[in-house]
């Protein structure tokens, strides 16, 4: 996703002086029309666990011909599997472990690919027909980017200012669930999924909170993560003499998993699947992105879907970001 600056003081330029384009910074709001420049392609169920890295040599293998011949008609693009924070083989194994769940995976995610087409001129949409036409691909669509769900962590300086732990309909009846037992969340993980934390924060220092899979996005390009850093205080800061406390301060563990990757935001289902080997039945896993210019659920991406029951089979509890800036998801 990019935008197209012409030549100016301000505005960078090719050495001819020609309109350059320029990537925008999801991370400050700059969504454009929603879609990150990559396609997410998902192959056949006929497709069966194999080691490759890269999409071209398995239509080699599979002699999906007519898929080769569309990768090298757009000049070899880079692709990858979706995830790759655990091996196939790991992955079809926890799904087979799901398989009798009524809510297991629709699809495999070993059958998941991203293809970077951010250079090529045509249309994603387009794009995304041509690979959906040929034999060996059930699903192809254009990835939409993620980015984070609006929070001010200046909301929350004090516990006295955290309404949203007091009674409904203001709040979510916190205080009374810390009378009960269990209420502090006890026994509990939780496993917060982002981009970016303040890890070493004084009011997490209870929990030492690590990061599981990706990258921790902290301070590179400007992002702090201070968005990461204000849900685990929500969620989880220790009930101690500094600043607020968290809705279950007594949680067994507190985790993040990142779908930044070092170079893109764009890793949700690889992020989601690299926390549950260590997650139990009951664990909460947060899902705290959302997608696209419309700021819709992660859950919209078919591939994050799949990642979602993935989880729900396995006895996890996920809950994700839905209806920010007011979006009415009946609408």
């Amino acid at each position: 996703m990019y935008k197209n600056h012409v030549c100016g003081n301000r505005n960078p330029c090719s050495d001819n002086g020609a309109e350059e384009d320029v990537p925008l910074d999801v991370d400050k709001g700059e969504l454009g029309d929603g879609l990150s420049g990559f396609l997410i392609v998902r192959l056949s169920r006929e497709v069966g666990l194999t080691d490759h890295r890269e999409l071209r040599g398995l239509a080699e293998e599979m002699k999906f011909d007519a898929l080769a011949e569309l990768l090298d008609e757009l000049g070899r693009p880079p692709t990858r599997r979706l995830v790759t924070s655990i091996e196939p083989s790991e992955l079809l194994r926890m799904e087979e472990e799901a398989s009798t769940s009524r809510w297991r995976p629709l699809n495999s995610l070993t059958h998941y690919w991203r293809i970077d087409v951010r250079r090529l001129p045509q249309e994603l949409e387009e794009l995304a027909r041509r690979f959906t036409r040929l034999p060996g691909v059930e699903t192809a669509y254009a990835e939409m980017v993620v980015s984070d769900p609006v929070v001010n962590a200046a909301d929350d300086p004090l516990n006295a200012q955290q309404g949203y732990e007091n009674s409904a309909p203001a709040g979510i009846d916190a205080r009374w669930a810390w009378t009960q037992s269990g209420g502090e969340g006890q026994g509990i993980g939780v496993v917060d999924l982002e981009q970016g934390w303040r890890l070493g924060h004084e009011d997490l220092a209870l929990k030492a909170p690590t990061l599981i899979s990706g990258v921790n996005h902290d301070g590179s390009g400007g992002y702090v993560g201070n968005h990461g850093t204000a849900v685990l205080g929500e969620i989880a800061a220790d009930d101690n003499t500094l600043g607020i406390v968290g809705i279950a301060p007594s949680l067994a563990s507190l985790r993040v998993t990142s779908h930044f990757d070092g170079s893109t935001a764009l890793h949700v289902a690889d992020a989601a699947v690299a926390a549950l080997p260590s997650m139990t039945a009951g664990d909460v896993l947060l899902l705290e992105v959302q997608r696209g210019a419309l700021l819709l659920p992660t859950e919209t991406d078919v591939a994050d879907f799949d990642a979602v029951r993935l989880a729900t089979a396995r006895g996890v509890i996920v809950i994700e970001a839905a209806g920010n800036r007011a979006n009415d998801l009946n609408a």
